[in-house]
């Protein structure tokens, strides 16, 4: 039996990289239980995972903090699209308006993109 198939068996392959580890997370063990682990792999990437299926249930450390970095990044998006629409809703009703984010600054923490948008007050007839 190649080395491959042994890894299989012993549960030191990763489910996402394929590659054998000596240290993994059991998907649905209770750590993989308790963060989710399942429900992110099957919300951010392109596979499905299930108790049933034939494949590995672990998954490696670096692959796991890609996991929860994606995790990370999605919560903060999903966070400022819901605050920007409700200062939008806020803001419409006391004669302002919004015009789109305006890109203007490029954070030093990894890269990140500062967003400001911009109100502007409605011109009032004269």
């Amino acid at each position: 039996m190649g080395s491959l198939d042994r890894g299989v068996l012993t549960g030191f392959i990763c489910r996402l990289c394929s590659e054998m580890h000596r240290v993994v997370l059991h998907i649905y063990g209770e750590e993989g239980i308790r963060l989710c682990v399942s429900e992110k792999i099957n919300r951010y990437l392109s596979i499905n995972v299930s108790r049933s299926d034939p494949l590995p249930k672990t998954i490696c450390k670096n692959c796991l903090e890609r996991l929860e970095n994606q995790h990370r990044l999605v919560m903060r998006i999903e966070q400022a699209a819901n605050m920007l629409k409700g200062q939008r809703r806020a803001r419409v009703g006391r004669g302002c308006y919004w015009l789109l984010p305006v890109m203007t600054n490029y954070g030093s923490e990894g890269g990140s993109l500062l967003i400001q948008p911009i109100l502007y007050q409605k011109a009032q007839s004269v």
